[in-house]
């Protein structure tokens, strides 16, 4: 499989995953953590840290993400982004 065929797919789960959490889908730590662009380990810290809720799963052996404040980190991640490209370059 090609590099650009990977890309693509990541970025199809990527979008696919974000409509769920938009919908209100509850996200398991890996999922959120691919949704993120982010490590595993870095949201178990975020989780411990409350920076994003959690509920536990029926068995209690699992935690899922809540999609209010996985949307939130999204966003904000966005706003980030279209600033450092609308920031002027400095001469």
């Amino acid at each position: 499989m090609g590099d650009d065929s990977k890309a693509r797919r990541l970025q199809d789960e990527r979008a696919e995953l974000e409509r769920r959490v938009r919908a209100g889908e509850w996200l398991k730590i890996g999922l959120a953590a691919k949704l993120l662009e982010i490590g595993r380990t870095t949201v178990h810290r975020m989780l411990d840290n409350e920076k994003i809720g959690y509920r536990w799963t029926p068995n209690r052996t699992q935690r899922e993400c809540d999609p209010a404040d996985i949307v939130r980190l999204l966003d904000e991640r966005r706003e980030r982004q279209v600033g450092k490209s609308a920031t002027p370059p400095s001469e």
